[in-house]
């Protein structure tokens, strides 16, 4: 394609999505209705509060028996999670400032972002991971940044974000699975509250698509299978 056939391309799916504002207005509302918002603070041990550790020397005692499968799971999943930059810059780029898009954004960028933290938080009050090597990892994932070559197909973008919000769930419960055995209640609810928070993101993302499909269908399964 040249380029005036790419950029007639990109306007044609940003004009549909313009057009799709206010059924994703709808999705904000209803989605909103249904959540209950959480704090990472809420699951975090503060020794503090307790003159003599012993919510957090229980805690780590719990922990201690994880087996490495499960650290390994969760240290992966911890920086998925921090990547929340790179994806809130491949759905930003291509959404104006005055638009239900970029309300939408800005609450999914505000849920998505209490992931890493009570993640971080758990894997720092439990020791079960090596602290330096795991700050390390995420700054390197971090600044080697997330480029895809579809970035600049809105349509692709949706595609990626619907299958990524549809794995994360089952990635947080084959998590629960796996500390089921030594059972670990801390990290099992943690988990288990995530895994809502992405359910019902994927159910906004597959909405949305399902949208793109019904008004667009040729340029949606192009989008699909590149």
């Amino acid at each position: 394609m040249s380029l005036s056939e790419v950029e007639r391309e990109l306007q044609a799916r940003i004009e549909v999505l313009a057009d799709l504002e206010p059924m994703v207005d709808e999705l904000i509302r209803s989605h909103e209705s249904k959540r209950e918002l959480w704090w990472p603070s809420d699951q975090s041990e503060d020794p503090e509060a307790d003159a003599s550790h012993t919510g957090l020397n229980k805690l780590r005692a719990q922990a201690r028996g994880l087996p490495d499968p499960c650290r390994i799971a969760i240290a992966l999943n911890l920086v998925t999670e921090e990547g929340l930059p790179h994806f809130h810059r491949l759905l930003a780029v291509h959404f104006g400032d005055e638009t239900f898009w970029r309300k939408w954004q800005n609450l999914w960028t505000a849920e998505e972002d209490r992931h890493g933290v009570v993640l971080h938080d758990y894997c720092r009050d439990t020791r079960i991971l090596n602290a330096p090597s795991l700050d390390k990892l995420q700054f390197d994932y971090i600044r080697s940044g997330f480029h895809p070559q579809w970035d600049r197909d809105p349509y692709r973008v949706f595609v990626y974000t619907t299958l990524q919000e549809r794995g994360d769930p089952g990635l947080a419960l084959q998590h629960r699975q796996g500390v089921r055995e030594p059972y670990e209640p801390k990290i099992d609810y943690i988990l288990g509250r995530i895994a809502g928070d992405e359910a019902r993101h994927y159910a906004f993302y597959r909405s949305v698509f399902a949208a793109v499909l019904e008004r667009d269908p040729d340029r949606a399964l192009d989008s699909a299978r590149a």
